[in-house]
């Protein structure tokens, strides 16, 4: 049996995947990756573990990016992948995230598209909550 080990998520670059949602996530080589998987990956600071999704991928390195962000994160060595996210859980609910086979790729396809429209969703989101706050 695959060992999952779980965390929760917490901040806003992954939207709409955040708290209290938890990601579940196995252990693969660094090979089976794939753009547009979500992945874990050691933090900035230690301790911390970031869930993000793969922008690119190099020989020996990766490149991640919260979804809602418009730019990726500084490569992330092999070693400090800590793996694939294979399922996702809110409260008694955990849904599988596919990684192979046509089900793998359409999730990977609509991750990235996703992560193309969310960094504009979320400066327009910025700009009506500050707008909003000031006229109240």
């Amino acid at each position: 049996m695959t060992r999952v080990d779980w965390y929760t998520l917490s901040g806003r670059s992954m939207w709409p995947l955040a708290a209290p949602w938890q990601a579940g996530v196995v252990r693969v080589p660094f090979e089976d990756l794939r753009r547009g998987d979500l992945v874990a990956t050691l933090g900035v600071r230690p301790g911390e573990v970031w869930i993000h999704r793969v922008a690119s991928l190099g020989q020996d390195e990766l490149q991640t990016r919260g979804d809602t962000r418009a730019t990726a994160d500084t490569p992330i060595a092999a070693s400090a992948v800590l793996g694939r996210v294979a399922q996702l859980r809110l409260g008694a609910v955990t849904l599988p995230v596919p990684a192979s086979g046509l089900s793998g790729a359409a999730v990977r396809s609509a991750g990235l598209a996703w992560a193309r429209v969310a960094p504009a969703l979320r400066v327009g989101w910025g700009r009506l909550r500050r707008g909003v706050s000031r006229n109240s």
